[in-house]
């Protein structure tokens, strides 16, 4: 006989019963007693939500049980002051410190998320793909007519990403009971072709790089092609006369219009003259051309040509030296000129192993 403390342990958990007197009738038997403790679900406007899974905290996490069509969730356990934790949409929200004899039955309310979309003169895009990363990324919803998707969420921080056109633009840390809805915007991104002055030039077919090359648009007379773009860092490609220009790592927020500036190429030679541009093509001088080491054609003669700056202007004179058996001769030197100063001008280098020497006379004489 005396006085003792008794401890009962179940699901986890551990009641204690101190100072019993074993020796006085009402202490015998020892009674313990659990609890009928439970958890109800329901989303933002009071509807039961199914397949909500619930956990308490006892030694471990441990399991609570599913709720039901109703909401609900049910579980027989001692007394006392426990954390549970509510998963749903792969994510987990926790409640903590409750004492079970009190707050009974604990509840748990998800918050209607909404994500807008909109275009940079604020109006709605539809189509727009969006996610959520709650134990990995997982389907949000896409935008409708009005531009917006709305999806029942446990309050918590989250990260979302919105697609669209190819790109993905990512926003993190968002608590949504606070930032309610999300939006994202595009910008209006121009992209324009243009003369060394700045004269438009139309039909240059601009694309960009967002999961692939995409086409942006076909320059109009004033030599732009705009589109709606999520904020970020993109390629672009400016493909004019047959040659593609690309430009990386542009941040559409501070790059807005991306300028691309052609040379006008001026040649003069007595024949034809090609240049390579994915496949032969006919120059015509004067011709507008992107800066690029372009190989060019004259007649049946073929060498290199950097086109670079806002004009340039060349005659084009091709010296040959051949044996008598028609076999180019290398080391031969040429000098030339017209009118009482021939013989004054030396021409640079000599020729080459097939006989070959290009004189380019800048300006046209």
């Amino acid at each position: 006989p005396g006085k003792y403390s008794f401890q009962m342990t179940y699901g986890g958990y551990t009641q204690q019963k101190s100072n019993i007197d074993i020796s006085l009738d009402e202490n015998k038997p020892l009674v313990y007693t659990t609890t009928d403790m439970l958890v109800t679900f329901e989303d933002s406007l009071g509807n039961p939500i199914e397949g909500g899974v619930v956990r308490y905290y006892a030694s471990g996490w441990k399991n609570f049980g599913i709720t039901d069509e109703n909401g609900e969730a049910r579980f027989e356990l001692l007394p006392g002051i426990y954390s549970f934790q509510m998963i749903y949409g792969g994510y987990t929200q926790q409640q903590s410190n409750i004492n079970i004899e009190t707050t009974n039955p604990l509840e748990y309310k998800t918050v209607e998320m909404a994500v807008n979309f909109k275009d940079s003169a604020n109006g709605p895009i539809e189509g727009g793909v969006v996610k959520y990363y709650a134990s990995g990324w997982k389907d949000f919803g896409t935008t409708d007519v009005n531009g917006v998707a709305k999806l029942q969420l446990l309050p918590g921080v989250y990260s979302f990403q919105m697609t669209w056109a190819g790109y993905t633009q990512q926003k993190s840390n968002i608590a949504i009971t606070t930032t309610n809805p999300l939006e994202f915007q595009t910008i209006d991104m121009e992209v324009k072709l243009e003369t060394c002055s700045g004269a438009g030039l139309e039909g240059g077919l601009a694309k960009y790089y967002a999961s692939g090359w995409k086409t942006l648009g076909t320059t109009d007379t004033n030599g732009s092609a705009s589109l709606e773009l999520l904020p970020g860092t993109y390629s672009f490609q400016m493909t004019w006369a047959g040659q593609t220009e690309q430009r990386s790592n542009v941040d559409i927020t501070t790059i807005n219009p991306l300028i691309y500036k052609t040379t006008t190429v001026t040649l003069q030679y007595p024949g034809t003259i090609q240049y390579y541009a994915g496949g032969w093509k006919t120059l015509t001088s004067p011709m507008e051309l992107l800066p690029y080491n372009y190989t060019l054609k004259f007649g049946s003669y073929q060498t290199q040509f950097n086109v670079t700056g806002c004009s340039l202007t060349k005659s084009v004179i091709i010296l040959s030296l051949k044996n008598h058996a028609g076999n180019g001769l290398a080391g031969g030197t040429a000098r030339g000129g017209y009118g009482s100063n021939f013989g004054t001008f030396f021409v640079p280098g000599s020729t080459a192993s097939n006989g070959l020497l290009y004189v380019y006379q800048d300006g046209i004489q």
